[in-house]
């Protein structure tokens, strides 16, 4: 619901809600910390542990969407951005910022980070990046399991 809602507001709205994802995401891991918290997705209740995981998963959307708003719609929200002619560096530069405090305080796996961080600065040249993402419900409870080779 929250990503849904993320998608669905004009571009000046978009950093607020950026902001809103990153002060639930810290919120849950300082949780998770300080309390020792652990879940997974299967756990019910749900914990923070749980948010945790899976607000991780619609993280990515939410950066593809900042990196998405161009300078036509970034243009709308002067108040945000007095420099309207780079209002879409202007979102930019608030989305790397929320990655950086995300990377320095280790909020979600070191492989969501580097996800999020090829979607916010691009891939080098000349590397592949692929992502390998079992679907977490079928994970039974004897994963690492081994896969069949044919």
């Amino acid at each position: 619901m929250l990503y849904r809602t993320h998608r669905s507001l004009e571009a000046p709205s978009k950093i607020s809600s950026l902001y809103i994802f990153d002060a639930l995401a810290r919120a849950a891991k300082s949780y998770v910390v300080k309390h020792n918290v652990t879940g997974d997705v299967f756990t019910q209740p749900g914990n923070a542990a749980t948010f945790l995981l899976k607000i991780g998963g619609v993280v990515e959307g939410v950066f593809q969407d900042m990196m998405s708003v161009d300078s036509q719609e970034a243009k709308v929200c002067p108040s945000l951005c007095p420099r309207r002619a780079g209002a879409h560096i202007f979102f930019q530069e608030k989305t790397k910022r929320v990655l950086d405090i995300w990377t320095k305080g280790q909020t979600f796996p070191p492989e969501t980070l580097l996800s999020i961080k090829h979607i916010v600065e691009g891939p080098s040249k000349g590397t592949c990046f692929v992502r390998f993402m079992p679907l977490i419900n079928s994970i039974s409870s004897t994963f690492p399991f081994d896969l069949p080779i044919f």
